[in-house]
């Protein structure tokens, strides 16, 4: 089993929540299956999608901003390491509109 993860402060002002249901919504948009969903309320979110399996994990900062880490397993390393930037730059590239 391979490993890839990466880590980032969410920076375009999305609320946790908000930051959380785009990494799902990233998640069913490329045909994941959702193991672990937003409604479970634990701050984290998990699809699978043949043999790659992604989890992202949101926690809040105190200023507001959202820490994000995305993990991704496969038995093929590149396609983890595919898994895990798509979903990042998912989530990076969300913006809120009120």
């Amino acid at each position: 089993m391979n490993a890839q993860w990466g880590t980032f402060t969410q920076q375009h002002g999305l609320s946790f929540n908000d930051t959380l249901n785009a990494a799902q919504t990233s998640l069913e948009r490329r045909g994941y299956r959702i193991f672990n969903s937003t409604a479970a309320n634990e701050g984290m979110v998990m699809g699978g999608l043949g043999d790659v399996i992604v989890q992202v994990t949101c926690r809040p900062l105190n200023d507001g901003r959202t820490y994000v880490i995305v993990s991704a397993f496969s038995e093929d390393p590149s396609a983890a390491e595919q898994a895990r930037n798509i979903i990042r730059q998912d989530i990076q590239g969300t913006i809120n509109f009120d």
